[in-house]
């Protein structure tokens, strides 16, 4: 079972020169300000080495680690091979061109609901596959039976919501900005998954939450396939819009219409965010207990607060990581 990350440098002025350019072809410079475009979406604040190393840490199940990003690699990656933390082999960064092939019209693009799209796509990746954002990682040790139950299905864990709400909510946000001109409707995490499951032909939605998922490559290929259309709708626009679905939705869905997926519990999560961040959220990091953590939007801490908690995970992760980070926590050792 393999791993997929996305992620991407924002501050490197050529990535940024497109994404400024793209934003005034599609009105974003001259409109509201809108959740699709804001800067901390793209800012890298180094937590993908977190993500990568509590794969290593704490699921030694997954064979291959796919970096998922626009012709960029991150400044350390490298070292995790080369420090000998993992093979040679383990890490391998996937450019968006390869997943695109076909679709190259479309590129390039600054939309994660497309590219998570598309992941199924990657050469050589496993038929079932772990997917998470660059700020996701688990929290304590994980197995196999964290994502598939005993009869081999996928554990969707979640709660169940009718999407009827979501449906007349998201007519009146495009009814009103149509009105008002007020500029791209934004995108929202609930909705995305109510029209995930509107796709599937499922009356309610699962509502997830922010940690690692486990996907599976032919839902999407199948569905796809059948649905061409949808596909090129979904991959097309440079930004989020409102009218996307998310993709682990999708997979969700499909899998328990063709009962091949069984609804569970939402799982505990350490989500750590600007304006939540307090000495309860590290503790939570050394609950043994909670197996996945997410820390949201690290690049809008205050710089003690980012600093503190980067400490924290350094230290956390500290056998699995490069020496050139393992250094914060080093430096802070030698002056204590």
């Amino acid at each position: 079972m393999d791993a997929v990350i996305t992620w991407v440098d924002g501050t490197d002025p050529q990535h940024k020169a497109k994404r400024i350019k793209a934003m005034s072809e599609n009105g974003f410079l001259t409109s509201k300000p809108s959740n699709a475009t804001y800067e901390t979406r793209f800012t890298d604040c180094g937590e993908i080495y977190f993500s990568i190393a509590s794969i290593l840490k704490y699921a030694p199940f997954i064979e291959t680690i796919y970096i998922i990003t626009d012709d960029q690699t991150p400044k350390y990656l490298r070292a995790f091979e080369q420090e000998e933390i993992c093979g040679a082999t383990k890490i391998k960064v996937v450019s968006h061109k390869e997943i695109y092939q076909g679709f190259e019209e479309y590129l390039p693009t600054f939309n994660s609901l497309a590219i998570e799209t598309l992941l199924w796509r990657i050469p050589g990746l496993s038929e079932s596959f772990i997917y998470l954002n660059d700020d996701f990682f688990f929290n304590a040790p994980t197995g196999m039976d964290d994502f598939y139950d005993s009869d081999n299905k996928l554990k969707v864990c979640g709660n169940k919501r009718s999407n009827l709400p979501l449906k007349l909510k998201l007519r009146m946000r495009k009814w009103r900005y149509k009105i008002l001109r007020k500029g791209n409707l934004p995108a929202h995490y609930k909705t995305a998954q109510m029209l995930s499951a509107l796709l599937a032909k499922q009356k309610h939605y699962i509502q997830v939450e922010h940690h690692p998922h486990a996907l599976s490559k032919k839902v999407f290929e199948d569905f796809f396939a059948q649905n061409k259309t949808i596909l090129a709708k979904q991959i097309q626009p440079k930004f989020r819009t409102a009218e996307q679905f998310l993709p682990v939705g999708l997979n969700n869905h499909i899998s328990l219409k063709e009962h091949q997926a069984a609804v569970y519990p939402s799982r505990e999560v350490v989500y750590i965010k600007p304006n939540n961040y307090d000495q309860n959220s590290l503790k939570a990091l050394k609950a043994r207990d909670i197996k996945f953590a997410c820390v949201q939007s690290l690049d809008e801490f205050s710089a003690s607060d980012a600093l503190e908690l980067k400490k924290v995970l350094v230290k956390k992760f500290y056998d699995y990581l490069p020496s050139a980070l393992r250094s914060l926590y080093d430096d802070e050792t030698e002056e204590n």
